[in-house]
């Protein structure tokens, strides 16, 4: 199979919440104008590959971004609350033969005759490069790597890092749109920004504990965290924000899971005490 070339594509002005909104007018012309660059640049637009999130799926949308752009409309994630073209959902799925989701809050708006549930999962080949921390190692390191964005809760790892200022906290991902409520002030809190893949087994190596804290909202209950299978596969402790996914069996015999900063603090604690 040919193999086409992956082209980045820059917004110069501010970009949208992809999660929750399309983007603006302005947002559309700069990315349109960045399209056309590229089609004069590499000889065309390729036809797939398109980020499905950025764009309205109706017809009448797509015909101003540029020629022959063609994008995963039909693939669009399916969740109300991100409010990205809502009024397309049922449309959506009345003409789908087949609806993939990853959580049981999905699967329960999906017509069973045409379900699958397909939970995440990890490249265990690629995770089990991960090197076990030796044991009374210091100072004890917490880790988290995806995005910091506004469904991660700032304000609980700041608590947990305020709590333990002897604890190193390594925070791995972009925090384009988030709100740090001052954790990029604390001492003892590393942001390392975005990573590449490959240089997540390194971070993971050094950590004792990994977390996953996010807020409780519409769509990080709709969520199936793919890091928990990494984390898992890692061989890493596991400290998260009480989600409906890691409340199913076999995750939840896995993970600690908890509801406030004084629980998720004490979690960590356990987690950090159970090192071996």
């Amino acid at each position: 199979m040919r193999q086409r070339p992956i082209v980045p594509v820059s917004l110069p002005v501010s970009p949208p919440r992809i999660y929750e909104t399309l983007p603006s007018p302005a947002q559309a012309d700069a990315l349109a104008r960045n399209l056309a660059v590229m089609e004069a640049t590499h000889g065309g637009v390729p036809q797939s590959g398109w980020c499905s999130t950025l764009l309205d799926t109706s017809d009448a949308s797509v015909g101003r971004w540029a020629p022959g752009i063609r994008p995963y409309g039909r693939a669009r994630r399916l969740y109300r609350e991100w409010r990205v073209a809502p009024d397309q959902e049922e449309d959506l799925l009345s003409i789908a033969d087949l609806v993939t989701v990853t959580s049981e809050t999905l699967a329960n708006r999906v017509e069973p005759s045409k379900l699958l549930v397909l939970k995440n999962a990890a490249d265990l080949k690629h995770f089990e490069r991960v090197k076990p921390r030796e044991s009374g190692s210091t100072p004890v390191r917490v880790g988290y790597y995806g995005a910091i964005a506004h469904w991660f809760d700032s304000a609980l790892v700041r608590d947990c890092a305020k709590a333990h200022p002897e604890w190193e906290f390594e925070l791995v991902g972009s925090t384009l749109q988030a709100d740090l409520l001052g954790l990029d002030e604390l001492p003892n809190v590393v942001l390392h920004g975005e990573k590449d893949y490959n240089a997540i087994v390194e971070y993971l190596s050094r950590w004792d504990v990994a977390l996953i804290p996010f807020k409780n909202l519409p769509l990080t209950r709709a969520t199936n965290p793919v890091k928990v299978y990494e984390y898992l596969s890692a061989g890493k402790p596991v400290v998260a924000t009480k989600l409906p996914e890691l409340s199913l069996p076999p995750v939840r015999d896995w993970v600690r899971v908890a509801s406030g900063s004084t629980e998720f603090i004490a979690a960590v604690e356990s987690a950090v005490g159970d090192r071996t």
